[in-house]
């Protein structure tokens, strides 16, 4: 039997799910999330910006497989397998993207992510206004080096911004520790963007520390916890507000969260 080629499997895993049993709209589930209704599986965004968080050479196979006309055709194939939700990056070449395929008819909704490399949070979000997103969510890595800085509070202020625009609003983090303490603070928040690993987010011994053992790679890298990560997605959940996982795109409600997911950590 060949085997895939690294190439062929990201293609894959770009349209598997949009390409199963479902035959249309009216077959995937949806949920009710605010004034919006939101297919149960939602197409991210880490892999058109040619982002793998695994290494360069498939940062770059990305890259290249990612053209403007791949994308917009990408997600008009979520559009007709009834996926009408896109989570991706604020840029200026995603949000060109976005508004060639609606120009081209593409109706599909927008959870907009921040972007640290403009500087200026309210002017990206004045620029993302513009292709009415439905949600805009603060940069996990962004989130959890404001934390470490001791500078949480100015993050409130920026969601603040969002809640004022009239979308939806999420905080990104890949920090167990971050969401506890918005918890506890009663934050207006409608959801988070967790995931089910562990950036990097650190200095290299207080990412060992966690891991509990040596780390290898860069900075931005992940590692797995098996246990900490089913405990903390399993757990961050508002009541009512939808919450997402990064690496599944599935969204859900539960209950609130249950304090015994930091003994995961």
């Amino acid at each position: 039997m060949r085997a895939f080629s690294r190439r062929e499997a990201l293609i894959t895993a770009a349209g598997v799910s949009a390409v199963t049993a479902l035959s249309g709209e009216e077959s995937m589930p949806v949920v009710h999330w605010g004034p919006h209704t939101i297919s149960r599986l939602i197409v991210g965004g880490n892999p058109v910006s040619g982002t793998s968080h695994f290494s360069p050479k498939l940062d770059a196979e990305m890259r290249d497989y990612f053209t403007a006309a791949n994308i917009k055709k990408m997600l008009a194939e979520c559009e007709r397998a009834g996926i009408n939700t896109w989570q991706s990056r604020a840029d200026h070449h995603i949000m060109r993207m976005l508004n060639e395929y609606r120009l081209e008819g593409g109706r599909i909704q927008w959870i907009a992510q921040s972007v640290p490399e403009y500087g200026d949070f309210r002017h990206d979000l004045a620029e993302m206004a513009t292709l009415k997103p439905i949600a805009v969510y603060h940069h996990g890595s962004t989130t959890d080096q404001m934390w470490s800085q001791g500078k949480i509070e100015d993050v409130a202020d920026r969601l603040k911004a969002v809640r004022d625009m009239g979308a939806q609003v999420g905080l990104g983090t890949h920090r167990p520790e971050v969401i506890d303490y918005v918890e506890s603070k009663g934050w207006d928040v409608d959801f988070y963007m967790t995931c089910v690993y562990r950036i990097q987010g650190r200095t290299k011994e207080e990412a060992e520390k966690v891991a509990g053992r040596k780390l290898e790679g860069n900075p931005g890298d992940f590692f797995w916890i098996p246990t900490a990560s089913r405990c903390w997605s399993a757990s961050v959940r508002r009541p009512n507000p939808v919450s997402f996982s990064k690496c599944t795109g599935r969204i859900g409600t539960a209950p609130r969260p249950n304090p015994s997911w930091r003994r995961c950590n």
